[in-house]
């Protein structure tokens, strides 16, 4: 055999080798593509589902605010109603009444900051505060809720004038 033939064998060889490898790479990176392709798919799925889930979070976030503003204002409206007693005005005639504060020297007063006042019973129940105003008819005295026109006679008399 010849030089020639030899480094044609040879150059042949390396060839064949070079070519071998590359179909190993390309077989590799084939196996490798199709794995990355399942891992872009779990990790597309694991974003979808972190989605979902932070949408649910929203959600049960914005529930727990419309509860907790919702139960800030049941305490508000009954702190406030905590304020007054239902009192028979006159017999059969009910009113709620801001309630009396006792002072420091043991004598029971209303609070200074505040008028005594009556509100309407049908109105206060129904969630309305509405403060009852003095109306004199015939010689009595009534209190008119101007809301609900519902009047009570306080039982107290004036003299008409003649």
């Amino acid at each position: 055999m010849d030089m020639a033939s030899i480094g044609t064998a040879f150059t042949a060889i390396d060839l064949i080798r070079k070519g071998l490898a590359a179909a190993i790479e390309v077989r590799d990176f084939n196996k490798a593509a199709s794995e990355l392709a399942k891992l872009n798919e779990a990790l597309i799925g694991a974003q979808s589902a972190l989605l979902a889930q932070n949408t649910v979070l929203f959600e049960l976030q914005r529930e727990k605010f419309e509860t907790a503003e919702k139960l800030r204002k049941l305490e508000e409206s009954l702190a406030e109603r905590g304020r007054y007693s239902l009192i028979e005005v006159t017999r059969g005639a009910f009113a709620y009444r801001v309630n009396v504060a006792p002072l420091p020297s043991g004598t029971i007063e209303p609070a200074l900051s505040e008028p005594v006042h009556y509100l309407c019973q049908p109105c206060f129940d129904g969630g309305k505060k509405v403060v009852l105003q003095r109306h004199e008819i015939w010689g009595s005295v009534h209190a008119r809720c101007p809301t609900c026109t519902l009047e009570v006679d306080t039982g107290e008399r004036y003299q008409m004038p003649v």
